[in-house]
């Protein structure tokens, strides 16, 4: 079902893109790169550490910090201006936690819940009055994510997943220069993990710089 509703998106973002965006791809087409950084808040918590470990037989009580520093790399190219693609790098975060075992045996175990990975998405943009620019976005993450274990008095495992996963977006653009804005924005990224990682949910809040190649 996921999977459905975000190739329905995808293909949103397209017809707009197509649409009411042609009149002006000379103007606006070009190829883009930046930077984002910010904060992300984990939709997992220590619950979902007690029960990936009882997927390795302990016994544990879990606390968990849901927040940690977030940033990527990204490139583009905009068709229109009305829509572009876009790929790069995501780091998401790495969020740590502490556990108390008590079966099989006492023990303490320490480390992190971490993902990031690389994603494409589609962009929709709407500018506004000069300068501003809104936007959404509706794309895939290919994500690894990771519990970390570093264990004393019971055998804990490192786990990691592999997954490809939806993500939606939305943010703000203001022209700094022709070459060069800044960008506020929010993303969702959903599904991450699974039961022998711990699984959930990511917002990312970031701000950002981009520079056109135009």
């Amino acid at each position: 079902m996921k999977k459905q509703a975000m190739a329905a998106a995808l293909a949103a973002l397209a017809v707009i893109g197509s649409t009411s965006g042609a009149r002006a791809a000379g103007s606006d087409a070009g190829w883009y790169g930046g930077i984002r950084l910010g904060r992300s808040v984990a939709n997992v918590g220590s619950g979902d550490i007690d029960n990936a470990f009882s997927g390795q037989g302990l016994t544990t009580s879990s606390s968990f910090d849901r927040r940690d520093w977030t940033g990527s790399l990204f490139g583009g190219y905009r068709f229109n201006r009305n829509f572009a693609l876009e790929g790069g790098l995501t780091r998401l975060g790495s969020f740590g936690y502490s556990s108390t075992a008590t079966a099989p045996a006492a023990g303490a175990i320490n480390g992190h819940y971490a993902a990031g990975g690389a994603e494409l998405d589609a962009v929709g943009l709407l500018p506004l009055a000069e300068r501003w620019t809104l936007y959404g976005k509706a794309g895939l993450i290919y994500a690894d994510t990771r519990l970390d274990a570093s264990a004393s008095g019971v055998s804990a495992s490192d786990m990691h997943h592999w997954s490809t996963e939806p993500l939606l977006g939305i943010g703000a653009s203001y022209d700094l220069t022709r070459n060069v804005a800044a960008q506020v924005e929010w993303d969702r990224y959903s599904g991450l993990g699974d039961s022998s990682t711990g699984s959930g949910g990511i917002n990312q809040y970031t701000v950002g710089l981009v520079y056109r190649f135009q």
